[in-house]
């Protein structure tokens, strides 16, 4: 069985390790791609990966197939400043079978990258400069910023001077994101943060709707259609889950591009610049409504609270289906918090059995 890697046993950071070191993590992740990876790879393709989490789908899986996997994820853990590797948690909440190929991109990827393979150019014997960019530049005969720095550095230690060139190519990963959303969500748009905060219910009934699944497929008798339906679930929910993540990722890189994100100790994320911040998250006003759509707002608002019709049977089910039509329609013409403080509109939509916060968006 999948054992949850701990902070503990992350590996050093990839941008911190020396020529050395790096090289011989260049080695390590080769050897897993040509090995452990492709037994891994294998277990991509059950059925059951589609559906389930790691977690649960290892739960089949022999030792040598488990131990390919934490391999691969420890793998990982040297690369969190560079790549997304969804670790801590992500990586296990997912579907198994993203999960294997996330592993196998993301360390593809590192192979693939000529300057984190090839690393510095080594130092020389002579008391010059010790490294040398792969792109020079030269003005008129002078050298550039970044060799005259170089060439300082190697004469009084050589070993600093590689410590400086490499530093600097990783400057750009100073920002580590945090383990948690919940450490950064804040700076995030207000609608991503409202989709953010949705993860923790969605995973659970995405859990909920796998062990369904599982149970019909166990009981075998006549859960053809049932367990079919639980995987359609399951599959819709992930697909919600996905497209929440990926919106997070794009939002934070660009929080991180204003060049005005810092993190303190414990992980907890803020913004230099407040104002900056302010500017460009939060959302624009939406513009005063029109005497029509203030008419429209209140006619959509008396049908949606007068829950005297469609009792039982088909008539049922059809009120429902317009009502969710017509509830997306008002919350265009009224805020969602607005429409949730609604006592009226809170209690047609549970008599209806309707959850606004999924219709929202």
């Amino acid at each position: 069985m999948i054992q949850k890697i701990s902070s503990n046993e992350y590996l050093k950071r990839f941008d911190k390790m020396t020529a050395a070191e790096k090289r011989s993590m260049i080695d390590r992740v080769g050897q897993w791609l040509r090995g452990a990876g492709r037994t891994l790879k294998v277990r991509e393709v059950d059925p059951m990966a589609r559906l389930q989490n790691v977690m649960q789908v290892s739960l089949g899986w022999n030792d040598v197939e488990c131990q390919a996997w934490m391999e691969g994820v420890k793998l990982l853990t040297a690369f969190v400043t560079i790549k997304d590797t969804w670790l801590p948690d992500m990586i296990y909440n997912m579907a198994a079978k993203r999960g294997i190929k996330k592993i196998h991109n993301v360390l593809s990827e590192v192979m693939a990258d000529k300057d984190l393979v090839s690393g510095p150019v080594p130092k020389n014997t002579e008391n010059k400069a010790a490294f040398k960019p792969v792109k020079e530049e030269h003005a008129e005969g002078t050298k550039s910023v970044t060799h005259a720095v170089a060439d300082r550095a190697a004469v009084k230690d050589p070993k600093s001077a590689e410590e400086h060139i490499v530093s600097m190519q990783y400057s750009k990963l100073a920002v580590v994101r945090p383990k948690h959303i919940d450490q950064y969500a804040h700076l995030l748009p207000k609608k991503t943060q409202e989709k953010a905060a949705t993860i923790r219910g969605l995973l659970r009934d995405l859990d909920t709707a796998r062990e369904n699944m599982r149970k019909l497929m166990e009981a075998g008798d006549n859960s053809a259609d049932k367990t079919a339906q639980w995987a359609r679930t399951a599959a819709k929910i992930d697909e919600k889950v996905k497209k929440i993540y990926m919106e997070i990722d794009a939002e934070w890189e660009k929080l991180v591009n204003t060049g005005k994100v810092k993190v303190d100790a414990v992980g907890n994320v803020s913004v230099t610049d407040s104002a900056v911040s302010q500017s460009q998250h939060t959302e624009p006003e939406k513009p005063e409504l029109t005497s029509e759509q203030k008419h429209r707002r209140r006619d959509l608002r008396k049908w949606l609270i007068d829950t005297r019709r469609g009792a039982e049977g088909k008539a049922r089910e059809k009120r429902i289906e317009q009502w969710k039509v017509n509830i997306r329609e008002y919350l265009t013409l009224e805020p969602a918090e607005a429409a949730l403080k609604d006592k009226k509109i809170v209690a047609a939509a549970k008599h209806y059995g309707v959850k606004i916060e999924e219709l929202k968006n």
